[in-house]
């Protein structure tokens, strides 16, 4: 514990060995190496397991669309959180919505969701090019936003949220999932620990084959104006990855190449080379 009172991260992977000894007997022996997870180690979240009793949140979710249902789907494991409203374009997809997930809340418009007073937080899970419109709707409302990813299409629209969560003083995330992944909290770990060295390269890849679930030319995938396209869609993903390696600075070279669909004019694939201070980077991020 620190002077100041607070757990310092030994203190948290002390915590967690003795709580993974304790839940499962098929842990890993306690030698092995504890990941702590980026936000308890900043105090962000507290140390406590899943199936512990807390206090409630209560969540409104801002769109009725398929990231939606998938997103109120993993809530439903967390005994912490409970839906109590939905909000889409029209109130007979907000019912059937709310009827599905057995909601007790349903709006016919995203004002009404971002108004209801039983909303502590909100799940902005509308097309990107949306995004800012929404998540803007739920802060100005009071709410805490967590908008899905991408954030935004344009960099200046994601400042411009940001800088809006600060001055009402409300948590506003990216849920870029990918981050809180078992193996990938390993990664930080591994190096931020300086177990694996100073890292000079990193070699990153996602990607799905599209006409397996989008309808073209019709799905917003292939809508530019959406915010469609591979990049904004999936090449985040591996591109989120720098930062774990290099930090939050801006790469001093940027090199990408990819292939646009002629008839949509979105981006299918591509491959991005960031180089950082040093030489370091190198490396790829490919979808």
């Amino acid at each position: 514990m620190d002077s100041n009172g607070n757990n310092s991260v030994e203190d948290v992977a002390r915590s967690l060995d003795a709580f993974f000894s304790s839940s499962s007997s098929s842990s890993p022996p306690s030698s092995a190496p504890r990941p702590v997870p980026l936000d308890i180690a900043d105090g962000l979240t507290l140390l406590s397991p899943p199936t512990a009793a807390g206090p409630t949140l209560n969540w409104g979710i801002l769109g009725a669309g398929r990231v939606s249902h998938d997103f109120v789907q993993a809530l439903k494991a967390l005994p912490q959180a409970r839906v109590v409203a939905v909000g889409a374009s029209t109130l007979p997809k907000a019912e059937a919505f709310a009827s599905t997930h057995k909601i007790p809340g349903a709006h016919g418009s995203y004002e009404a969701l971002a108004r209801d007073p039983n909303v502590q937080i909100v799940y902005v899970g509308t097309l990107h090019a949306f995004h800012k419109e929404h998540a803007l709707l739920a802060l100005e409302a009071g709410k805490h936003v967590l908008v899905e990813k991408p954030v935004a299409c344009r960099a200046e629209d994601g400042v411009v949220m940001v800088a809006r969560a600060r001055e009402k003083e409300l948590l506003f995330l990216e849920g870029m999932w990918t981050r809180f992944f078992p193996v990938v909290e390993m990664a930080r770990y591994l190096i931020s620990s300086g177990a694996i060295g100073r890292v000079v390269a990193l070699h990153a890849d996602f990607g799905f084959n599209s006409s397996d679930s989008e309808g073209y030319p019709d799905s917003p995938f292939f809508n530019h104006a959406l915010g469609g396209g591979g990049l904004l869609f999936v090449g985040v993903y591996p591109i989120s990855m720098a930062p774990l390696c290099f930090g939050s600075r801006m790469p001093t070279k940027i090199a990408a190449a990819g292939v646009v669909d002629t008839q949509t004019e979105v981006d299918l694939s591509g491959g991005v080379v960031l180089e950082y201070e040093g030489g370091r980077g190198g490396g790829g991020w490919q979808y």
